[in-house]
């Protein structure tokens, strides 16, 4: 479903990172047809290609990579990463040049809880080519741009946005990506008091009740 979207992207030597709903061999082997680069992520969508990877870190020896403690948004964070090209020509996916598993660890300054995540993922790219501190910042970025997506779903409801007709789309599609992508401060982080007076409380609705005051929204 991503090809035809990605056909008239000149895709040659650049990092393509997905989450697990694309990590599809078609998709692999089209982004190698372009001489591009994949990053998947994989999951349970892939039951045996995401249970032969986490068998084999099991029994993870001496990591590959940590990033330096980060304390963002109230948490104290840290990623580690282990990687390996034992499994490349094992696993059933092409031209897998590496595999890997990342751990996250949180903890919430306030209540104190602390949590775990795994996750592994395969990529085109060999070990001489991105050291396990390159292929962590790759997952982290990937991950910077579906924090957006997850304010815009949420934050926003776009997901269950019923405006179709006239202008009201574009206006209500706009808003939420500008207020994340075009502004020094981010709207959502502005005070209440700074928001238009359309009589919102929130960002969001704001955005909302400007689309609906768009003539042609309905």
């Amino acid at each position: 479903m991503a090809i035809p979207l990605l056909e008239t992207c000149d895709m040659a030597e650049r990092d393509i990172t997905a989450d697990a709903l694309l990590t599809q061999r078609a998709l692999a082997d089209y982004l190698v047809s372009c001489h591009a680069h994949y990053h998947f992520t994989v999951k349970d969508n892939q039951k045996t290609l995401a249970a032969d990877i986490r068998t084999h870190f099991a029994r993870r020896g001496e990591l590959d990579y940590a990033e330096p403690i980060q304390i963002p948004h109230g948490r104290i964070e840290q990623r580690r990463i282990w990687c390996t090209t034992a499994l490349n020509d094992y696993l059933n996916f092409p031209h897998v040049g590496q595999a890997w598993l990342i751990e996250r660890d949180r903890t919430h300054k306030k209540s104190g809880a602390s949590s775990r995540e795994t996750v592994v993922s395969i990529t085109r790219r060999t070990s001489q080519q991105m050291t396990a501190q390159q292929l962590l910042a790759i997952n982290r970025g990937h991950w910077s741009i579906e924090s957006v997506h997850y304010i815009i779903d949420w934050n926003y409801d776009e997901d269950r946005g019923r405006i179709r007709t006239g202008h009201g789309p574009r206006a209500t599609g706009h808003g939420p990506r500008a207020s994340q992508c075009h502004t020094a401060t981010p709207l959502r982080d502005r005070p209440a008091q700074d928001l238009p007076k359309t009589g919102a409380t929130h960002r969001a609705n704001d955005a909302r009740t400007r689309a609906s005051a768009t003539p042609g929204a309905r």
